[in-house]
């Protein structure tokens, strides 16, 4: 018998889809409901962290020519030049974040609900250990609008939950007001001392990580010093998380920030592989330069009302942001999915796809998505038959042999034409 209560911090166990576009690779989908949130692996960048940082570093360099032309109090604002929110691993999650979900929740638990949503986007979501897992939520399209963007129906559902939402580099971070946006900056700032001072820890890659049943948060830093050779000196109070497992690589940065955000704790650089453990700064703002092609600067009025100090100053091709976090990323145009231009349904493509108990809908809206194919229902297609929850596993199949699964545990006709999906009910 456990002394306290656990505050799970993430899901028992994480699933995620590994591959990538490229001509001939094999496209891995998982959605895999085990109890627990799931997780998708962004993008792994492992080969290429010296030329990633170079590319950066001399563009921002050009960058910096101009910053006569700010005019702008430096103050003890953070400058960022290698920034966490610019990797390949952070854009493909805040291209998720854009996908349109629909949710109806009726007294569902909070933990159980992302699970549902996480695993039903493919992307990973931490609880913090001080929201309450079994709050209570209730939602409907009256609540959100139809087809909202995954990331209006996760602001909705932490709003509910009196809890602040955030993305740290790929992973979405629910916690409670005013520590989220602290986390957002501490992971990008410590990303960006890293991958000026170089080492051998490596910044630009992405690693996993993974921990057992009732592991303590001592155990889980060991794993990261293990794992990217270094030393953190400090401590940790005690605590207990349900078994995860980070199937989505991320930085070190995202993983130290993450582990230590539940205890009002930041990962400081000290010198070659030596980090030590420091309180959470209060401050949340940071500023960095962009290419003026990287923003959507159509709700710029709008955003400088409601991030109150923020600002955004662009000379020529070049757009320098300070605010917290959240600014940033409103500002950042959402990256449209690479897919395949006329290659959807290439036998050469296989897919690994796993389900369980979803609704066929998600599913496939899922697919759609990610594939980019357009999908149509027949009208002797009612919302009970769309809800029909379904199982199943397959390896190595082509697009016409999953969409086949799908039907065939659905009891539902799907057929495929170029892009167009169309689906329908059984005969009459």
């Amino acid at each position: 018998m456990l002394g306290r209560r656990r505050k799970p911090s993430i899901s028992p166990r994480l699933s995620l889809p590994t591959g990538n576009w490229t001509k001939g690779a094999i496209l891995k989908f998982f959605i895999y409901l085990v109890g627990g949130v799931l997780d998708t692996r962004a993008l792994r960048i492992n080969a290429l962290p010296g030329l990633l940082i170079i590319g950066r570093w001399v563009g921002l360099f050009l960058a910096g020519l101009q910053s006569s032309v700010w005019a702008q109090p430096q103050g003890e604002i953070l400058s960022i030049t290698v920034n966490l929110l610019e990797l390949p691993s952070s854009r493909a999650a805040q291209s998720a974040l854009q996908s349109p979900t629909r949710i109806f929740w009726d007294q569902t638990p909070l933990r159980t609900g992302l699970q549902e949503l996480s695993q039903q986007f493919s992307i990973s979501i931490w609880l913090d250990r001080d929201i309450d897992p079994n709050h209570l939520i209730n939602s409907t399209p009256a609540d959100v609008r139809q087809n909202a963007s995954l990331l209006r129906t996760l602001e909705h559902i932490a709003s509910v939950a009196d809890a602040e939402l955030g993305l740290i580099e790929n992973v979405i971070y629910m916690g409670p007001h005013g520590r989220v946006s602290r986390l957002q900056r501490a992971a990008v700032g410590l990303h960006d001392k890293l991958s000026r001072a170089g080492g051998t820890h490596q910044p630009a890659s992405l690693r996993e990580l993974q921990w057992d049943e009732l592991a303590t948060p001592t155990e889980m830093l060991q794993q990261i010093e293990s794992h990217w050779k270094i030393e953190i000196a400090g401590e940790l109070p005690h605590d207990l998380f349900h078994a995860g497992r980070f199937l989505q690589p991320s930085t070190l940065a995202t993983q130290a920030t993450v582990l230590l955000g539940g205890f009002d704790r930041e990962m400081e650089w000290m010198q070659g592989n030596r980090f030590r453990i420091v309180p959470l700064q209060p401050v949340a703002e940071w500023q960095a330069n962009y290419s003026k092609a990287e923003l959507d600067l159509r709700g710029l009025a709008s955003l400088r009302a409601k991030y109150v100090g923020a600002l955004c100053q662009t000379r020529g091709s070049i757009s320098h942001v300070q605010g917290p976090t959240a600014f940033h990323l409103a500002l950042l145009a959402p990256p449209q999915a690479h897919r395949p231009a006329v290659a959807l349904g290439n036998k050469s493509e296989r897919y690994e796809f796993e389900v369980a108990n979803t609704p066929v809908v998600s599913v496939l809206e899922h697919l759609g998505t990610s594939l980019g194919f357009a999908l149509q229902w027949d009208e002797n297609c009612p919302a009970a038959m769309r809800e029909r929850r379904i199982s199943f596993k397959v390896k190595q199949v082509t697009l016409d042999q999953l969409l086949a699964e799908i039907a065939r545990t659905s009891e539902l006709n799907i057929n495929r034409q170029g892009t167009n999906v169309k689906v329908s009910g059984p005969p009459r």
